[in-house]
C-alpha cells in the first residue's frame, strides 16, 4: 500500500492522514480503513464498496449504484462529476472546481481507492 500522506483543507488546516490502509483524523486516531473492495469507518463497517470495474455499492447484494471512479475521478450513477483528483497540484477538487483537499506526501500513490476513501471518510460521499 502507501505511506502516510498528509491531508489538508483549502485553508491549510490538517484534515487527517492515509497510513498505509487506514485513515487518520488530525491527531492520529484511526477513523477508517481503506480495504482491496470497500471503505469502512472506525468501527470496520462498509460506507462504500468498490468492484473491480470501479462501481461503487452500499452492500454487495443490494440493488444499483451511486456512481463509480474512473481515472481520478468519482461520477454519481448520473454521469455528473462530484471530485475529481489532480496529481500534478495533490488536489481533490468538487464537481465546481473548488478545492475541498490538498495532498501532501508520495503524491504518485493515491488511485482510486484512496480518492473514494477520502470522499467518503471526509465529506460523506453519497451517504
Amino acid at each position: 500500500m502507501i505511506s502516510t500522506i498528509e491531508l489538508y483543507n483549502e485553508r491549510n488546516k490538517v484534515l487527517g492522514y492515509i497510513d498505509g490502509s487506514s485513515v487518520l483524523d488530525k491527531k492520529m486516531k484511526p477513523i477508517g480503513k481503506i480495504d482491496a473492495n470497500a471503505i469502512r469507518d472506525k468501527d470496520g463497517v462498509a460506507l462504500l464498496n468498490i468492484s473491480a470495474d470501479g462501481k461503487l455499492s452500499y452492500d454487495f447484494d443490494g440493488p444499483g449504484s451511486p456512481g463509480y471512479v474512473k481515472e481520478g475521478k468519482i461520477f454519481d450513477k448520473g454521469d455528473g462529476l462530484r471530485y475529481a483528483y489532480r496529481p500534478k497540484t495533490g488536489e481533490i477538487i468538487d464537481e465546481m472546481g473548488a478545492t475541498r483537499v490538498v495532498v501532501r506526501g508520495d503524491t504518485s500513490k493515491i488511485g482510486d481507492r484512496e480518492l473514494i476513501g477520502i470522499a467518503s471518510i471526509f465529506f460523506n460521499l453519497f451517504a
